[in-house]
Formats: structure tokens, sequence, C-alpha cells
């Protein structure tokens, strides 16, 4: 399971520690599913990238935060829209924080 998304859990596996520490807990099954639940989302809101264009940094420390607030959710209350065999499903939005690692807001020139 090397490859999720834009996180290569090998190589990336400080970071992930780091960012998200409580991903190395979960069974690996767990751990991917909400890593490319994460990244699904991120996708859907990023601009599009050239198949040979680098994926930029912020994008794979977006991927990686909304991985931690996806597993955050599911030990939350108040926000649950049903229910699977053991899992609670909720509406869980991109954060601000990651939005702005996807598409960082550009100075735009003022006139007048």
């Amino acid at each position: 399971m090397p490859l999720i998304g834009w996180i290569d859990t090998d190589t990336d596996a400080e970071q992930l520690a780091e960012l998200w520490p409580d991903g190395g807990q979960l069974s690996p099954e767990t751990y991917a599913q909400i890593l490319t639940a994460a990244y699904e989302g991120c996708l859907a809101y990023a601009p599009s990238l050239d198949d040979a264009a680098t994926v930029p940094e912020g994008w794979r420390t977006a991927q990686i935060m909304q991985a931690s607030e996806l597993w955050a959710a599911t030990r939350r209350d108040g926000d649950v829209i049903g229910f699977s065999d053991t899992v609670a499903i909720r509406v869980r939005p991109l954060g601000a924080t990651v939005k702005a690692l996807i598409r960082p807001r550009s100075a735009v020139p003022r006139v007048g």
C-alpha cells in the first residue's frame, strides 16, 4: 500500500506520523480507507494538474491533514447523518486550512 493518492506511505511515513499521529494506530485497511477518502475530497477541490506536473507539497500536506480530520470526525457527535454496521457516517467538508493548501489565495491588484 505504498502510494495512496499523493502520499507514499513508506517515503512519507515521518510526515504522516507528525501530522496524523493517530493514523499509526489504525488497521492497514482503515488507514488506507481514510487516506483514500481524504485524497478524493482534496482531488475534487484541486484545480487540474498536468499528468507530467509535480504534485505541490501543499496538496500532499492537505491530504494528510484531511485524513486526520476525517478520522477525528469518526469520534465526534453532532454531525452524524447515518450509520453503517460499525461506523457513523458524518458530513465532513474540507476545512479552511486544507482548502488554502490546495488553492492558495493570490494577491489581486487593486485599482484606485
